[in-house]
């Protein structure tokens, strides 16, 4: 079942083809003239569509499998966001950008990692330091927001991996955060970022993250 040209009414729309179903489908889009007044009178309704599931996405009443899911299904829990250990919040939405406050490798109000990397803990260990840094961001997001679901992109990150003065691998330690952000999120989750190393960092951690995340309009 398809479509097949036929002779136009004369009205103002004359000068499109006409259709009636045929064998030969494709024919309804033979011409470049179609195709762009179809996607002209299509675009309202896919705004309106986008529209529609963004108020409802926001409001809760209707929800799309999405990053929030993706976490169950990888194994990963998000613990509750650590509170802040002096005068600062978690995180602070401006526009539709959430700037994420340094965060520790903190779980259920413990530091699970904390020494030097290059000394007491190793590159590997520093590594994991960082997945649970960027895990406690995204907890921040999601206590300010309500939801992961609604993140447009990773924008950036900026790691700080407690060293001795010789380690120069901070790269390979905050890549910890840099490939869990691009598992969860693909594409989107691909950041600028720096990572730099420190003589110290607070409570002895052994790394800290910020992080700058862009919501969906």
């Amino acid at each position: 079942m398809g479509w097949e040209e036929t002779q136009g009414s004369g009205d103002e729309d004359s000068r499109l083809p006409r259709f009636e179903i045929t064998d030969s489908l494709w024919d309804a889009f033979r011409t470049e003239e179609y195709v762009q007044i179809a996607r002209k009178q299509l675009e309202p309704h896919v705004k309106m569509a986008e529209a529609f599931w963004r108020k409802n996405l926001r409001e809760g009443g209707y929800s799309m499998p999405g990053y929030e899911e993706k976490l169950k299904k990888i194994g990963i829990t998000l613990h509750p966001t650590p509170k802040p250990v002096a005068a600062y919040v978690p995180a602070k939405k401006v526009g539709n950008l959430v700037f994420c406050s340094g965060q520790g490798p903190s779980v259920e109000g413990k530091f699970i990692h904390t020494g030097k990397v290059g000394a007491e803990k190793t590159v590997e260990e520093g590594y994991e330091a960082a997945k649970i840094c960027a895990l406690n961001c995204l907890a921040a997001v999601k206590d300010l927001i309500g939801t992961l679901d609604t993140i447009e992109e990773v924008v950036q990150v900026r790691g700080f991996v407690n060293c001795t003065p010789d380690f120069g691998e901070q790269p390979e330690v905050i890549n910890g955060a840099s490939e869990l952000l691009e598992s969860i999120f693909g594409e989107k989750g691909k950041h600028a970022r720096c990572a730099l190393g420190t003589s110290s960092l607070p409570r002895n951690i052994t790394v800290e993250l910020e992080m700058i995340i862009r919501m969906r309009e």
